[in-house]
C-alpha cells in the first residue's frame, strides 16, 4: 500500500506561483455540502490511510446524510471545520475538536494535490490554533501513521512531539498511528497574541 504525507495527503510539491487560482481559507457553510461531499471523497481516494472510512462506503450515501453532516459541523459548540475554498471547489480542510480534557483534536486534514507546498497547511493549522486559544485550550493533539517518516517530520517542524501513544488503523491493520502533541502558542501566529484571548 502506497504511503503519503498524512499532514495533507500527499508529499508535499506544489507552490504559490503555481496555483491556478486564489483561495479563501474559511469556516464551512450549510450551503458547502455539494462541494464538501466532493472533497469528502477525493480525500478517500487519494489517501485511504489518513482517515477513518473507506471511499468504497462514502460513495454510498445520500443526499441527506451529507446535509446533515455538513449541518453538525456549522452548529456545533465543541468543534470547527475549516475549507480553502477555490470558487469552483474546495480544495483542502481541517477540522477540529475539544475533548473536554484540555487538548483539541487535529483532524480531517486534506490539500488537493496542486495546493500542496504552498503554506495552506500553516494556515490552517493557525486556524485551529487560533480556535483552541480562544477556548482556553493549550494542546493541539493529532495522530499520524508513524510508518510515513515525511509526515511525522512535516508535524515536528511545526512543534509537535510523539507522546508514545499508538495503535492500529482501525481500517488497514498494517499501519500504526500514533498520537503527537504540540502547545497552541507554538502555532498561533504571533501578531494575534493580544487578540481574542480566553475570557
Amino acid at each position: 500500500m502506497k504511503r503519503v504525507d498524512r499532514t495533507t495527503g500527499a508529499p508535499e510539491h506544489g507552490n504559490a506561483e503555481s496555483l491556478p487560482d486564489p483561495v479563501v481559507v474559511r469556516r464551512i457553510r450549510r450551503d458547502d455540502w455539494p462541494r464538501q461531499r466532493a472533497l469528502r471523497l477525493e480525500m478517500l481516494a487519494d489517501t485511504p490511510i489518513a482517515f477513518g472510512e473507506r471511499v468504497e462506503t462514502a460513495r454510498t450515501r445520500r443526499d441527506e446524510y451529507w446535509i446533515a453532516r455538513n449541518s453538525e459541523h456549522v452548529a456545533s459548540t465543541n468543534s470547527a471545520q475549516w475549507v480553502l475554498d477555490a470558487g469552483d471547489r474546495l480544495v483542502g480542510t481541517m477540522a477540529c475538536f475539544e475533548d473536554g480534557q484540555g487538548r483539541v483534536h487535529v483532524v480531517s486534514v486534506y490539500l488537493s494535490p496542486t495546493y500542496r507546498g504552498a503554506g495552506y497547511l500553516d494556515r490552517l493549522l493557525e486556524e485551529v490554533a487560533n480556535w483552541a486559544y480562544k477556548r482556553g485550550v493549550t494542546t493541539l493533539v493529532l495522530t499520524v501513521a508513524q510508518e510515513n517518516g515525511r509526515a511525522v517530520e512535516a508535524y515536528r517542524r511545526r512543534g509537535f512531539v510523539e507522546t508514545g501513544h499508538r495503535h492500529p488503523h482501525p481500517l488497514y491493520g498494517d499501519v500504526t498511528e500514533q498520537e503527537m502533541t504540540c502547545p497552541v502558542d507554538r502555532i498561533r501566529p504571533v501578531d494575534n497574541a493580544g487578540e481574542g484571548g480566553p475570557g
